[in-house]
C-alpha cells in the first residue's frame, strides 16, 4: 500500500490500534491483552479498519483566499499609486486649497510603494511555500493596517471641509483592522499553514 492508502486495524472492543506480534499474523490488542480473531458465530469480533487521517496540506480550503489576495495585493498597491498621481494632475486646485491633502497623498504613495515591494516578496514566498511566508504575510497585513491608521490621523484636519471623509476613513481603517486581525489569527493557528509552508 502507498502512504495514502495506509490503513490501521483497530480493536472492536476498546477502539485502540492493534499490533502484529512477531510470532503471529493475528492482530493483537495491547490494551485488552487479547488476540482479535475473525468473527465466527458467537466468537470474537473482527478488527476493523479505519483510514488514518492525513494532515491538511497544500494551498486549499481557507488558504485559497490568502492565495488569491497574494496575487491581487501588488495590483491593488500599484493602482493606488497610479490613481494618486492621476488625482494630483486632475484635481491640482484641491491640493492648493487643502495642503493637508497633499500630505495625505505623499503618505499614501510612499506607504503603498513600500507595501508593493513587500507584497511582491510575499507573493513569491507564498507560492514557493517558504517557511517565512506566513510571517511575511502577517507583516504585510499589519503594515497595511498601520498605513490606514496613519492616513486616518492625517485626514482629521480635512474632516470639516470635506463632507463624508471622516466616515470613509474610519470605515476603511476598521475594515482593514478587522480583516488583518482575522487572517493574522488564521495564519498563526491553522494546521494547513503549518504543514504547507515548510521549505
Amino acid at each position: 500500500m502507498t502512504e495514502e492508502q495506509r490503513e490501521t486495524l483497530y480493536c472492536p472492543y476498546c477502539g485502540e490500534p492493534t499490533v502484529m506480534t512477531p510470532s503471529s499474523s493475528v492482530p493483537y490488542c495491547n490494551r485488552c491483552q487479547r488476540y482479535i480473531y475473525a468473527a465466527s458465530g458467537d466468537g470474537p469480533l473482527s478488527p476493523y479498519a479505519r483510514r488514518e487521517p492525513r494532515p491538511l496540506s497544500g494551498i486549499g480550503g481557507w488558504l485559497l483566499f490568502p492565495a488569491i489576495a497574494a496575487i491581487v495585493f501588488p495590483v491593488v498597491f500599484l493602482a493606488i499609486i497610479t490613481s494618486s498621481f492621476s488625482a494630483q494632475g486632475q484635481y491640482g486646485w484641491l491640493f492648493i486649497e487643502y495642503p493637508h491633502l497633499w500630505t495625505m497623498t505623499q503618505i499614501e504613495v510612499g506607504g503603498s510603494l513600500a507595501l508593493l515591494l513587500l507584497s511582491l516578496v510575499v507573493t513569491f514566498t507564498f507560492f514557493t511555500r517558504r517557511r517565512i511566508a506566513p510571517r511575511l504575510y502577517i507583516a504585510l497585513l499589519g503594515a497595511f493596517v498601520l498605513l490606514r491608521l496613519i492616513l486616518l490621523l492625517a485626514s482629521i484636519p480635512l474632516w470639516d471641509p470635506i463632507t463624508g471623509l471622516a466616515t470613509d476613513m474610519i470605515a476603511d481603517t476598521v475594515v482593514a483592522a478587522a480583516a488583518g486581525g482575522l487572517w493574522g489569527a488564521y495564519f498563526v493557528r491553522s494546521e494547513r499553514v503549518r504543514t504547507t509552508f515548510v521549505r
